[in-house]
């Protein structure tokens, strides 16, 4: 066949349609580190609120370490406190300042609550101390508890591990490849998972939630950048839409599943969608551009062919992609570069952008959706509402692929951010009037926490969510664009690790 007759044939479709599908998986799992959060803290603020020991429910706070004891005949274990039946004993603020409610058997405080003011100065009559226990030995029986500090930790490391993660992913796919650095990727989200759900102390916890946050900063820029590569123009924008939407299924998924079973077992489930993509992108070829970037033309004309089919001419292709490889090696950023217009002013705009994605809420809220229906008294189970609102979130996102076009990014941006705006302001008046006046509030106004929420979603899933990444690549100039999107994404993960951490201290 001649060449100009190969130049007619349309690249196919579907090698490239399997390969950004397998690459998707990748984002599942990187929804699937964000979504834990939600079902995690939710039980172990339920621990720390409603732990019950053998038919015993005692209520605790360790925020204002007051506590009290009250009969329960069901006999069930507290959730993130399965298995265990031996905690038996507690201060009670029912009782006598100077007394102890003693239940037969063991005594056991955690170390942050026995060094509390409260039960410092508490002279139990019962000639038994409370056993203090440290994390590793609370956990050999089942019992993990934190304070409010401890889970502010938990929560916002993966946040910190994300920002590591995408500042230095750029190196590693210049050092392993795209689809290398995807490969490599999954090594700390498989270790950071295991830690987590067999982690026996807080820096563990920690640390593995780092380590998976660490998964996502990495796989996020090798994942976009790969699918980026690989695609015809004619599918890009299509291809590209996929991540966004299989990150927000791997977020469900992980609500979903974490109602019907411990944050510990979840982290262990959690590691499932990392080797699905591991194995699947394995089985990919490497990008053609990045195989020119290394001179090794031969293996790139095999991928790029292997991609757009047998019958397509490939050489064009192949000439365009070397010229801007060219090109981008003559042009490099200088200091005196970024006091230029054309320079500054998309990088602050990408920048803050980036960061208000964030500081609008949506981390926060997606870390404890489950908390704040909880809260709100809603009608509605709160690990329903949960997974509600975050597949109205899915759907928003497959509406923006079409939107993005047809009403266009600012648009989408003014309309999505007052609408957030406008549900912040229900939500707070809400809680509001549930100070002032809580059966009034619970009578009248229960619908609104729920239509709030619902409306943020939406809002933030078709606009302001999908639209930050969409800027980062096209406002950018490409003198430009590795600083400014590097700066971007550190915005949007400082943002989400302020906005986690601070939400403990701001109840």
């Amino acid at each position: 066949m001649a060449d100009s007759e190969m130049q007619q044939v349309k690249p196919a479709q579907l090698t490239q349609y399997l390969t950004a599908l397998s690459v998707s998986v990748s984002a599942i799992a990187v929804g699937a580190v964000i979504g834990f959060n939600a079902p995690a803290s939710f039980q172990l603020r339920a621990a720390q609120e409603f732990p019950k020991f053998n038919g015993y429910r005692t209520t605790f706070s360790l925020q204002n370490t007051t506590l009290s004891l009250s009969a329960d005949t069901s006999g069930t274990s507290g959730i993130g406190n399965h298995g265990d039946t031996s905690i038996y004993h507690y201060f009670s603020n029912d009782t006598d300042s100077n007394e102890t409610t003693i239940i037969p058997d063991v005594d056991i405080i955690s170390q942050k609550l026995a060094s509390s003011p409260m039960v410092m100065d508490s002279q139990p009559t019962s000639a038994r101390s409370p056993i203090v226990m440290d994390n590793q030995q609370a956990l050999a029986r089942g019992v993990v508890v934190m304070d409010s500090e401890e889970l502010s930790w938990f929560m916002s490391a993966y946040a910190v591990g994300a920002l590591l993660g995408a500042l230095g992913g750029g190196a590693l796919m210049d050092a392993k490849g795209r689809r290398g650095a995807l490969l490599a990727s999954a090594v700390p989200s498989l270790v950071g998972w295991l830690m987590t759900g067999l982690g026996s102390n807080l820096p563990i916890l920690a640390l593995g939630r780092g380590m998976t946050g660490l998964f996502i900063g990495s796989s996020s820029a090798a994942g976009s950048a790969y699918v980026g590569e690989i695609s015809s123009r004619d599918i890009r924008g299509r291809l590209g839409s996929f991540y966004e939407l299989a990150l927000t299924m791997g977020i469900l998924l992980s609500m979903l599943v974490g109602t019907f079973t411990t944050w510990q077992r979840l982290a262990l489930i959690c590691t499932s969608p990392t080797l699905l993509y591991a194995v699947l992108v394995y089985c990919c070829k490497e990008s053609p551009a990045y195989l020119l970037l290394k001179g090794r033309e031969t293996e790139a004309r095999a991928a790029l062919q292997h991609f757009r089919g047998a019958d397509y001419c490939i050489d064009q292709e192949i000439r365009a992609v070397q010229e801007s490889q060219m090109e981008a090696k003559k042009a490099k950023l200088k200091l005196t570069d970024l006091k230029k217009a054309h320079i500054y002013k998309p990088i602050i705009i990408t920048l803050t952008i980036g960061v208000f994605s964030t500081l609008c809420g949506n981390g926060v809220l997606t870390s404890n959706l489950s908390t704040i229906f909880k809260n709100s008294g809603s009608e509605l189970s709160e690990n329903v509402s949960g997974v509600l609102c975050t597949a109205l979130k899915m759907l928003a996102g497959v509406a923006a692929v079409v939107l993005v076009e047809r009403v266009g990014r600012k648009f989408l941006l003014v309309v999505s951010s007052a609408s957030m705006a406008a549900c912040h302001c229900g939500l707070g008046a809400f809680f509001y009037m549930l100070s002032v006046d809580e059966e009034w509030t619970r009578r009248y106004l229960f619908w609104l926490p729920m239509t709030a929420l619902m409306i943020f979603v939406i809002a933030y899933g078709a606009g302001l969510g999908p639209v930050i990444w969409i800027l980062i690549g096209e406002m950018l100039p490409p003198l430009a664009r590795n600083v400014g999107a590097g700066l971007a994404v550190a915005g949007v993960w400082t943002g989400s690790f302020v906005t986690v951490y601070s939400y403990e201290f701001l109840q």
